[in-house]
């Protein structure tokens, strides 16, 4: 199956999901540094002495930076922690930093983002779980 083929993976910021219990599988992180380009920056340039918002450095941002380091940290998830076919469920507890990089006559950005890949956890599966060395967490009590 191609990496783009795979399913993308839900993504929480939430440390707990209370609707479900799960199995932490472990960590997954990406760091993306980008070029925003130099046209941009000319632009975010101009913006910067006129004011206003620039769209065009929000849009790639996202596009460029965001939205493919998200694909590449669910990839990993599966990458890693696909055991006999079974992949994980989730990312929970998401951290992303998004930053500019200083750098003379370049606008570059870069982001790290980092959660824990998660399986969930039916009573089913919690009664043959026994013994294991990674806890199943809940936020039930």
């Amino acid at each position: 199956m191609g990496q783009h083929d795979r399913p993308y993976l839900p993504i929480y910021t939430l440390h707990q999901n209370p609707e479900s219990r799960y199995q932490p599988l472990g960590l997954v992180v990406v760091h993306k540094t980008e070029g925003m380009g130099v046209f941009r920056d000319f632009i975010a340039r101009l913006k910067d002495l006129t004011g206003g918002r620039v769209g065009a450095y929000d849009r790639s941002v996202s596009a460029d930076l965001i939205v493919p380091a998200l694909r590449e940290l669910s990839d990993q998830a599966h990458d890693i922690y696909t055991v006999d076919g079974i992949a994980p469920d989730a990312i929970m507890g998401l951290v992303m930093d998004v930053q500019s990089v200083p750098s003379t006559g370049m606008a570059m950005m870069r982001i790290t983002v980092y959660g824990t890949a998660v399986r969930c956890v039916t009573p089913e599966d919690e009664a043959g779980v026994r013994g294991r060395t990674t806890p199943i967490s809940s936020s039930r009590a």
